[in-house]
């Protein structure tokens, strides 16, 4: 098992984490029900009741099965590429060891005893969309990943690009690796107590969550998902002191990561189907 992570200038388990909160944070009520109960050993079996960490299974409903990601596994093998920009590294964790796309490999690992599995991180911060596609085949399509899970959306909206660009961008790559045989899930932006000063990302978000059902790929709704916790008191995302903001993005990006390992394993085991016993 490994995982490698790149970042690239604009230029160019979870009990771990459960044991830090507690000794941390105290009386704040970070997660609730951070783990899921799995059905059986069998790698085709039903996966999970509800999502971890409280979210509705309503806002990941769309989780289309990962037909390439189950070939994959039938080999003993699976190469997962996080593409991202800042937070996709780890910012603003107190390691890259928090950050969610380690959180995936290990809920994978556990899932997936026995397999190869490589969980590589591609980091671009500050790029748009349009920087990152220009960079599609010597950058991502090369690594010559099973999944690619990109989030993509906040420089967009930072730097006011045109929507129409930005789709375009979107829909290039997703239509490009879709035609690599490479399986895809996307993911907006975080959400904070000050986000719309900063820029208006519902337009992003938006074309995001359209792109996901015109291509049929999974959209993770990390925007909204933070703005849901934030709203039921689970974590303080306005705080000033440093200490907790550390304390919650570790918390949020362990979330992040079982969630995302979540909706692997359940489209994924979709895609593979019931096995002789289940029929």
């Amino acid at each position: 098992m490994s995982l490698r992570l790149q970042i690239l200038s604009p230029s160019s388990c979870r009990l771990r984490w459960r044991h830090r909160l507690r000794a941390l944070a105290g009386s704040l009520l970070l997660v609730s029900g951070t783990a899921c109960a799995l059905a059986g050993n069998d790698p085709a079996a039903a996966v999970v009741a509800e999502a971890p960490c409280g979210v509705p299974t309503g806002l990941l409903q769309h989780n289309p099965p990962l037909r390439n990601v189950a070939k994959a596994l039938n080999g003993k093998r699976l190469k997962v590429l996080v593409w991202g920009t800042r937070s996709t590294a780890g910012a603003g964790t107190s390691g890259t060891d928090q950050a969610y796309p380690a959180h995936l490999r290990a809920r994978l690992a556990e899932r997936y005893p026995g397999v190869a599995l490589e969980v590589e991180v591609l980091s671009q911060p500050g790029q748009t969309a349009t920087q990152m596609v220009r960079g599609l085949q010597p950058e991502v399509i090369a690594r010559k990943p099973d999944l690619v899970v990109w989030q993509t959306g906040s420089a967009d909206a930072v730097r006011n690009t045109s929507l129409q660009e930005f789709g375009r961008a979107v829909s290039r790559a997703l239509k490009t690796l879709r035609g690599r045989n490479i399986d895809v899930m996307l993911m907006d932006m975080q959400y904070g107590p000050y986000s719309d000063l900063l820029a208006n990302f519902r337009p992003y978000r938006g074309y995001l969550w359209w792109a996901s059902r015109q291509e049929d790929v999974a959209l993770l709704p990390r925007y909204q998902i933070m703005e849901l916790w934030e709203e039921q008191g689970r974590f303080d995302l306005g705080t000033e002191d440093r200490k907790l903001q550390r304390v919650n993005a570790d918390a949020i990006h362990a979330c992040l990561g079982d969630l995302l390992g979540w909706m692997v394993i359940d489209a994924t085991e979709r895609a593979a189907g019931p096995t002789d016993d289940q029929r």
